[in-house]
């Protein structure tokens, strides 16, 4: 490995526990026992590292969702290995984050993260809920579907919640797919 992947490496572990804000160069240099400048040899500033660190990390997370997407299993084992390989493998404070791209960040750097996320996390599972449109009801605008189903995973991710109260996973996708009501016409009590 070379001194730009550790450099990447190690900053991931660091944003990934603290976030951008509280994260700095002088941190990552004293983990890898080198100084400030060897890392700007690299890299232009900590924004250029944090997006860096976030365009192999997403890349990642979306290869995986990819493969799942595109296995002959049934639809909602997809979703299930989709949602636990999420679960299991994003380390990141989302909410923090977001917090730090809607915040902390240049516009135009919040803008690659955007994008970033949109490309390997927001599109495997629009491609995936676009597979089944012909299932939905007309009135799901198929564009919320997906943002709704990350905004729910996104509880099974944080690390600041409690997660023994949780529903399992399998149980949050089939009340997902199929809701909590037998097929009726009209909802009365």
């Amino acid at each position: 490995m070379n001194k730009k992947e550790d450099i990447i490496d190690y900053a991931t572990t660091l944003f990934m526990e603290q976030g951008y804000l509280a994260t700095s160069t002088r941190q990552i240099a004293k983990g890898l026992g080198i100084t400030q400048p060897a890392i700007y040899h690299h890299f232009q500033n900590k924004e250029d590292i944090y997006v860096q660190v976030l365009q192999k990390f997403t890349k990642k997370i979306g290869d995986n969702l990819y493969n799942f997407l595109n296995s002959s299993d049934s639809p909602e084992i997809i979703l299930v290995n989709m949602s636990e390989f999420l679960i299991q493998n994003h380390s990141m404070n989302f909410s923090l984050m977001m917090k730090d791209v809607n915040e902390e960040l240049p516009p135009e750097v919040s803008h690659k993260i955007f994008i970033l996320w949109q490309e390997n996390y927001f599109l495997p599972f629009y491609q995936f809920f676009d597979k089944l449109k012909h299932k939905m009801t007309e009135e799901i605008n198929l564009d919320n579907v997906p943002l709704h189903f990350l905004r729910v995973l996104a509880a099974y991710t944080d690390n600041n919640i409690n997660h023994n109260n949780q529903l399992p996973i399998k149980e949050m996708i089939h009340i997902f797919f199929f809701g909590i009501m037998k097929k009726i016409d009209h909802l009365v009590y």
